[in-house]
This record gives C-alpha cells, structure tokens and sequence, in this order.
C-alpha cells in the first residue's frame, strides 16, 4: 500500500476517534528516517485530534526532538518501546522521559523470556531502571 494512501485510510479511521479512546498508532520507519515518521505522524494528527487525547505511541521509533514535540504537544502521550530495532537515536530520546511516559511493550513474537528479556531495562539506563516507573503492555495499556 502506497503511504499517501495509508495517509488517506488513517484520516478515514480517526474521524470515529472519541475522547474515551486511547489512540494507539503504529508507526514504522524507513531506516534512512530515523524520527521523521513520528513528527511526520504528530503534525498529520495536530490537525484533527484534541491535545487532551489520550496516546500510546505503540513501538515509538523517534528522535529526540520528536519526543520533545509530542510532550509538548499531547501531554497525555506515552511512548512504547522494545529493543527490537530500537536504534539509537530512539534509544537517546526514550532517555529523555520521564519513566511515567514510557511503556515496556512485551506483544513483540521476538520478545526473549526471563531472565534475558531484563536486558531489555539495560536499554534505557540505570536512571529509568531505579525509578521503579516502568509500566509493561501486555496487550493493553491503561492510564490514571
């Protein structure tokens, strides 16, 4: 499917989007843009979705400054992460949340059982591992 098309079945999807919702958009790079599909996505979805709206970024592949855009502009998003193909530049912008923002995403078929899969907490740093703030997709998200 042609991504000016995709662009085209997303509009058509959000307009049944309620306030209750949680919006789950699963963006995947190309390898030569590392965090341009997500500010591509954050200014597609500026356009039509209310800032209180309720978003998990489900496998958030972005920079830094997409994670400073979409905090700034969705202060209820979250970020979903694991570390298949998480490249570095996403590694360097999930560092820069707050532990209440990120979401350790466990639906990947690649995701290795205990005790390998807390390597998994190495990915981000000593910072996030102490916090305690971590929260785990089990096929679900929920918010407060």
């Amino acid at each position: 499917m042609q991504w000016g098309h995709q662009h085209i079945v997303f509009e058509r999807a959000l307009e049944h989007l309620k306030p209750a919702h949680v919006l789950v958009p699963h963006c995947r790079r190309r390898l030569a843009d590392e965090g341009d599909d997500m500010l591509q996505l954050l200014y597609q979805l500026k356009a039509s979705v209310p800032r209180e709206q309720k978003i998990h970024l489900h496998y958030f592949s972005g920079s830094t400054l997409a994670v400073e855009k979409w905090c700034q502009a969705y202060p209820n998003a979250q970020f979903g992460y694991t570390t298949m193909g998480l490249g570095q530049a996403a590694k360097e912008a999930l560092q820069t949340l707050e532990p209440g923002r990120l979401l350790l995403e466990t639906d990947l078929p690649y995701f290795k059982p205990p005790p390998q899969s807390l390597e998994l907490l190495d990915t981000l740093g000593p910072s996030q591992q102490r916090s305690g703030g971590l929260e785990t997709n089990l096929g679900r998200t929920s918010y407060s």
